[in-house]
């Protein structure tokens, strides 16, 4: 009996936006992949502006990406070249070649096809920018996915349209008929701001088993984010700002894989043609990139498909206005969540007009209730809520407020004091 066909875990890295550090993230995993002893493809996808080579030092190669398009070697994995790190190899893509980031519908099935069966443990796909479909259908390709976000406000939104497009393209290559295709397409509003449960309500309206179809491959989306360029630790709660969106909008969990600070180093690496995971080995940025590596080769929960609860949004209200509608408050209190009886310990980070972000080592899950017991001099409060933003990677929990009274405005008003004492 012949042993199974073996298939590379894929793990694609996109953002949306150019100059977000997306290549860099990508090569340095690459390479903290290949320092574990698997062996790994870095495939530079970024057509007609692809940079891979340069980061890596190779000046010169036999073969590459566009010798592989032009049927010249027959395997993506003829195509790859050996680097100065062991264990990885890289396609080098194409340059500035007329027309190369406009490969045909052909080409492109062939590319994925070659990528999920090349000769490698890990294939790492460096996304190009923008938001076309052969771009966002290599970032559908991976098995987990990379969004590379910087805490600029063009990059979020960026980022969050290049998401959009891709949730949107993978739900439309769910459908099995040009008949399903045709529902989804007339279920689409011209919002930016449309969620997709409100989309897939419209679809249920023409026919509930493609709606549970599609939830179902929407419940499977393995996506993370990696906050780049990172300055100020008020940026962690713009990224977990940008989760929260994500989740409500697009119906899926986006959570904070980890970040890199910026750094001189981190910037002269490009310069030096050498990945930063090379020559600083063991700083904070480094460490922070073994992490992210050592999470993607572990798939996410996959939750149950399930309707969101849909929060009103003011009529003309945009991705920008979202994500400044609650801004957060950084705080180090003591408290405590009581659930069934059963009360725990917990440090609360941070408080906003929405809710709270505690850590503890409790292993939380959406849509679990508590009431949050606090017990500092200036208030001492019992609140309902409910987990809205757990996350695997990290110890930090979002909860919501349950209750419409006035007892966030306390909470915040004691935070804001704080904070200016």
């Amino acid at each position: 009996m012949s042993e199974p066909e073996k298939f590379a875990r894929v793990i694609s890295v996109g953002g949306g936006k150019g100059g977000v550090g997306k290549s860099i993230v990508a090569g340095n995993l690459a390479v903290a992949f290949a320092q574990t002893g698997v062996r790994v493809v870095l495939v530079d996808a970024d057509l007609g502006a692809a940079n891979q080579h340069t980061m890596f030092g190779v000046d010169r190669v036999a073969t590459g990406l566009g010798d592989f398009l032009e049927r010249k070697v027959p395997s993506l994995s003829q195509a790859a070249t050996a680097t100065k790190v062991e264990n990885l190899r890289l396609v080098v893509g194409t340059g500035a070649v007329p027309n190369a980031a406009n490969i045909g519908h052909a080409q492109k099935q062939k590319l994925m096809r070659h990528i999920r069966s090349v000769d490698a443990d890990i294939v790492v796909i460096d996304v190009g920018a923008g938001s076309s479909h052969n771009t966002v259908d290599f970032f559908d390709l991976g098995d987990a996915r990379v969004l590379v976000v910087t805490a600029q406000l063009t990059s979020i939104q960026n980022a969050y349209g290049f998401l959009k497009a891709a949730v949107l393209r993978l739900l439309r290559h769910a459908c099995q008929s040009k008949e399903h295709v045709q529902i989804l397409e007339g279920a689409l509003g011209a919002r930016e701001t449309e969620r997709i449960d409100d989309i897939l309500g419209r679809v249920a309206q023409s026919d509930a088993d493609l709606e549970q179809q599609l939830r179902h491959t929407l419940s499977g989306f393995d996506v993370r984010l990696v906050g780049n360029q990172v300055a100020e630790s008020q940026d962690m709660g713009i990224f977990r700002g940008v989760g929260r969106m994500v989740r409500d909008f697009l119906g899926v969990p986006l959570p904070l894989a980890g970040f890199v600070a910026q750094t001189r180093d981190v910037h002269d690496s490009v310069n030096r043609r050498t990945p930063f995971l090379l020559s600083q080995g063991h700083d904070e940025n480094a460490r922070a990139i073994r992490a992210i590596a050592k999470s993607l080769l572990l798939p996410l929960p996959t939750p149950e498909p399930r309707r969101l609860q849909p929060r009103p949004l003011p009529a003309g209200e945009d991705v920008a206005q979202v994500l400044r509608r609650h801004p957060r408050i950084a705080v180090d209190w003591v408290a405590a969540i009581e659930n069934a009886g059963r009360i725990n310990s917990v440090r609360v980070v941070d408080v906003s007009a929405g809710g709270v972000g505690i850590r503890t080592r409790l292993k939380l899950a959406d849509g679990e209730r508590f009431n949050l017991i606090l017990n500092q001099p200036q208030l001492k409060l019992t609140v309902p809520t409910v987990v809205r933003n757990s996350e695997d990677n990290e110890t930090r929990v979002g909860l919501s407020y349950v209750a419409d009274d006035e007892t966030p405005l306390r909470i915040l008003k004691v935070a804001r004091a704080e904070l200016t004492s």
